[in-house]
């Protein structure tokens, strides 16, 4: 696991009584990370660059894709430093594995700087055995320009996933058969006539389009029929998941997950 392009996790100094902006991205392309902050309190203030109304975290779960803005309250009268941990979740790994030092770090809140101190001196419990015990639940959030989340005009998609795989599959990882991509692409329907971009034959063959118009409210159910967990990635300017049904996976002979979503589409969307 990377952090910064990096195999370590970056200091962050901290001034007593001081409140910093952290933003943290995960670009990873299917495994969650949890974060947490050693005796400090966390509040959200942004989830997947929409500002919201600040909402107090502990732990927090950050998967594939997912964008946290989070603002640290610094302690008033620190006598030593703390520790941060990201590591790597296994929520999304159905088989066994052993986790080793690479799938955590730990970072330093360093307020050495500002007291009377050495850098090394910690006397927190944070290790890398860290689990949480709960994680901050995104769902109740507000945006916190009071934006509505449903309207008149709602149009609904089902997603039921059933993965099937073949020889000629495209979900395979390693080595695969290449397969050439149909035209026109995406962007090549986007880029033509724009009455060409409500007709499904415009599309490639392999896609699956759901065609909206522009600003229209757009609620999605995903529901997961396959025995895996499988990430959900929505590109848009404003999203929001209003219920989530998490089972564990390692105990259900089905592993189903129905997520339902509410996106506001600001322009032609697929």
């Amino acid at each position: 696991m990377l952090v910064n392009d990096g195999m370590s996790a970056p200091t962050i100094s901290l001034k007593p009584g001081e409140s910093k902006l952290i933003r943290l991205i995960s670009f990873a392309a299917l495994i969650c990370v949890y974060f947490n902050v050693e005796e400090h309190q966390m509040t959200v203030v942004a989830m997947d660059g929409v500002p919201i109304v600040g909402e107090v975290a502990k732990d927090l779960i950050i998967c594939a894709g997912q964008r946290y803005d989070v603002v640290i309250r610094a302690l008033d009268s620190p006598t030593t430093n703390y520790k941060y941990i990201l590591k790597m979740g296994d929520d999304e790994i159905n088989v066994p594995y052993t986790p080793t030092e690479a799938h955590a770090h730990l970072g330093t809140i360093d307020y050495a700087t500002w007291g009377n101190f050495s850098s090394t001196t910690f006397n927190g419990k944070l290790d890398k055995s860290y689990y949480p015990a709960s994680f901050f639940n995104e769902i109740p959030f507000t945006p916190l320009d009071g934006t509505t989340l449903f309207v008149d005009d709602i149009y609904t998609i089902e997603m039921n996933i059933r993965e099937k795989h073949t020889p000629d599959t495209v979900f395979q990882l390693g080595e695969q058969p290449w397969r050439f991509t149909n035209p026109p692409t995406l962007y090549e329907a986007i880029s033509a006539d724009p009455a060409s971009r409500f007709e499904t034959a415009t599309y490639n063959p392999d896609a699956v389009p759901f065609i909206v118009g522009a600003h229209q409210t757009v609620q999605i159910h995903v529901n997961n029929e396959d025995s895996d967990p499988h990430p959900l990635h929505l590109v848009s300017s404003f999203i929001i998941t209003f219920n989530r049904h998490r089972l564990t996976y390692y105990s259900m002979a089905t592993a189903s997950r129905s997520v339902h979503v509410s996106k506001i589409a600001l322009g032609t969307a697929v």
